[in-house]
């Protein structure tokens, strides 16, 4: 955790720092914190697709939360060029959701690319 503040004091605009922030707090359960900061990643580097994937993750396996992972790929959307990546990653919360139609739906545009 001293690593990521330490990198997040020398430059609060790396999404890195974030990341591994939440990540810390991911491990010792502090859900609230580590979902703040996975945003605050976003936020910081919008045009990366990993870091709403990390997310969007965090979102589903720790807090079982469907609607809100498919938000944030919602949110990607918004923010991000179509790509494989991103279809892919849609996909695959909607696969989560057994949504098949939707599911079949992303990964044929994915396809398609």
């Amino acid at each position: 955790m001293k690593t990521f503040e330490h990198i997040h004091k020398i430059d609060p605009s790396d999404a890195s720092a974030w990341t591994g922030k939440a990540w810390c707090h991911r491990i010792v359960g502090e859900v609230e914190k580590a979902d703040q900061y996975y945003a605050m990643a976003v936020e910081k580097s919008p045009k990366s697709i990993w870091l709403y994937s990390n997310w969007a993750d965090f979102r589903y396996r720790t807090m079982q939360d469907t609607l809100g992972t498919i938000r944030i790929y919602e949110k990607a959307r918004e923010n991000l060029p179509e790509s494989a990546e991103l279809y892919l990653s849609t996909a695959n919360t909607y696969a989560y959701q057994d949504n098949i139609d939707s599911t079949l739906l992303f990964a044929q545009k994915a396809y398609d690319m």
